[in-house]
Parts: structure tokens; C-alpha cells; sequence
């Protein structure tokens, strides 16, 4: 989900950007067993992939708390993985002997069991990343990102996808020139596909405070980036070549 997908550093990377894939990791874990959980991610699992980072699996990872996500929500905490290529992407750790050589002072398979009681993997997503921002030397870390998932119209992939990076793109780098976000990153799902897909984009807005999430006024930023522009028109445009299924707030709360 991206989505998705830090997207701390991640997603703000100078030009020309490279190529990252991610793996989002969907996963429930219900209330009383949260506090554990967060805990056992900490202490046990990032020296995990930490180790997979040296080497030379993965670029960075990530977690996250999903707001807002009652009990009826199919998640609530979001992994990340990042990768340099899609063939990074294969699903062959072996985790049972990572969690050994990073943790060696504990019961490594006593916590793969506890970390299966407490938790549930729901779904996982391989993505592209298509485009991204510059980011602004010198602003605060991220703290939040707003997720939001697309689906392109029926033949409009390629428009939609046009729009994003020669429009949309210029009015968010304006959004991190005028410190009012951290960054903008526009995802392509790759895995799993199909019709039945309920998205196949996602985009994602990176912001290094709650009130930043209040300060996001597009007309005058779309003005800035394209003056003369009607930000209706494109508005309209853009709605006829995608629409938003679903928008997500998520809380960085681990990283590499």
C-alpha cells in the first residue's frame, strides 16, 4: 500500500531519483497485545533488519501505526521493505537464522512463535516507485504519511500516470519548498495484479508534523507551481483518468 511506502528517507531522494521497490506487509494486531508487540518489533526485529540491510537485502525498512483503524479494519501496523530491484524482492530470507545472528542472546524461536501469537500478516505488496520529490535540506523527520490508493480508469494507466509526474509533481515540490511537507512519492503496484485489483497506484505524502496535515491549501500551491493553470480543469481531468479508493493516515514509528 503502499502502499508505501522511510518513506522517511526513502522517498526523498535527490535527482535523478533511484530505483526503489517496496514490500508492504499488512498486518493486525489486536489491542492488548499492542504494547507487546511494538516492543518485540524494537527489540527483537529491527536488529533483524538491520542485518538484512548490511547485507545487501534490503535499502531500509520501516513501520508503521495505521490511524484511525478499529476493530473491524483489516490492519492496523504497516511493515516496510525497501529494495534497489525487483529481484531483490524474493521472498528468500531466512528468518528463523537471521533472527539468530541478530538476536544471539535470545530464544530465537521462542520469539518467531510469540510474534505469531500476537500478530497476523494479512496481505503483502510489491511496488514500483514511478516518481519523487526533491527534498528540502535541513527539514524536520518525518513523522506521518498520508497514503492514498488509486485506481486508473479503464485505458487511462498512461494519462493518469502523465498527470501525476507533469502536473501534480511540480505542486508538491512546492509543498516542500514552502516547508509544508516533506515529500511526495508516486508508487505502481506490481504484485499482485489483475482486474479484481481494488488499485493499482498509490501515492504517498510525507509530513514531519500533525499540523502539517492541516496546512495543505492546493490552490495556491498550484498556482505557484503553474501559473496561468486552471486547477479545476486539471482537477476534472485528473478525476476522469483515476479514481481514489482509499486514503490512509500512517504513523512512522521504527525505522533503519
Amino acid at each position: 500500500m503502499l502502499f508505501v511506502f522511510v518513506f522517511a528517507n526513502v522517498l526523498a531522494q535527490t535527482q535523478p531519483a533511484p530505483t526503489v521497490y517496496a514490500l508492504v506487509t499488512t498486518q493486525k494486531v489486536l489491542p492488548g497485545n499492542i504494547v507487546e508487540y511494538e516492543k518485540m518489533m524494537k527489540e527483537n526485529w529491527v536488529p533483524v533488519h538491520q542485518l538484512r540491510k548490511k547485507n545487501g537485502k534490503i535499502t531500509n525498512w520501516a513501520l508503521y501505526k495505521v490511524h484511525f483503524a478499529g476493530a473491524a479494519e483489516e490492519y492496523n501496523y504497516v511493515a516496510v521493505s525497501y529494495y534497489e530491484s525487483f529481484i531483490k524482492t524474493e521472498p528468500n530470507d531466512n528468518f528463523p537464522e537471521l533472527m539468530k545472528a541478530a538476536n544471539p542472546k535470545a530464544d530465537a524461536a521462542a520469539i518467531l512463535a510469540r510474534m505469531k501469537d500476537i500478530r497476523t500478516i494479512q496481505r503483502q505488496f510489491v511496488y514500483n516507485r514511478l516518481d519523487v520529490t526533491t527534498p528540502k535540506a535541513g527539514a524536520p523527520a518525518t513523522k506521518f504519511v498520508i497514503i492514498d490508493f488509486m485506481q486508473s480508469k479503464e485505458g487511462m494507466a498512461g494519462e493518469y500516470a502523465k498527470l501525476e509526474s507533469d502536473v501534480w509533481k511540480p505542486v508538491h515540490q512546492a509543498f516542500v519548498d514552502g516547508d509544508k511537507k516533506n515529500g511526495w512519492a508516486f508508487w505502481e503496484r506490481v504484485v499482485p495484479g489483475g482486474t479484481g485489483s481494488n488499485h493499482n497506484y498509490v501515492t504517498a505524502n510525507v509530513y514531519s508534523s500533525y499540523a502539517q496535515l492541516g496546512s495543505q491549501d492546493y490552490e495556491a500551491f498550484f498556482k505557484k507551481a503553474h501559473p496561468g493553470k486552471d486547477i479545476q480543469a486539471v482537477s476534472t481531468q485528473t478525476g476522469k483518468a483515476r479514481e481514489t479508493v482509499r486514503r490512509e493516515l500512517w504513523e512512522l514509528i521504527l525505522t533503519l
